[in-house]
């Protein structure tokens, strides 16, 4: 299985384990004007969320926005419903931008500037007489 597609099916299971995991919410209180509160108080939103986190730091990287806003709203979590939901609204837009193809460009950036190295060096060995290495160092680059 190629590593987008495994990423693609982990964001699949954490938003799905997320959907459960909400699923579990327990009354708190009503308010004045009638507002019900909830608390999402179940021990597994630890687990859940540090894999989350983890798929995050990977797939994004440690400066993604997607991983710093994560992990802040993770830190400071308090079992609140709405808080459990800004963290699901986070996960779902990581994937959103992850299956729209927004992190591709990064990826293709870094591709080009590996070929361009690949691309010089083989130049480099030509000139310098080495015909062979500078072979394979093109047949790399292609």
């Amino acid at each position: 299985m190629k590593l987008d597609a495994l990423v693609l099916k982990r964001l699949d299971e954490l938003i799905a384990k997320g959907d459960a995991i909400h699923k579990t919410k327990e009354f708190d209180f009503t308010n004045e004007a009638g507002k019900q509160y909830f608390r999402v108080y179940s021990p597994e939103v630890k687990g859940w969320g540090t894999s989350v986190l983890n798929l995050l730091q990977r797939a994004f990287g440690e400066t993604s926005a997607h991983f710093k806003r994560f992990e802040k709203h993770f830190g400071e979590y308090t079992s609140w419903e709405s808080a459990f939901q800004e963290l699901q609204a986070i996960l779902a837009a990581a994937k959103e931008d992850y299956e729209g193809g927004y992190l591709f460009n990064l990826r293709g950036l870094v591709k080009a500037e590996v070929l361009a190295d690949a691309t010089e060096q083989a130049e480099a060995l030509l000139t310098a007489g080495y015909k062979d290495p500078a072979c394979v160092v093109a047949g790399i680059a292609l």
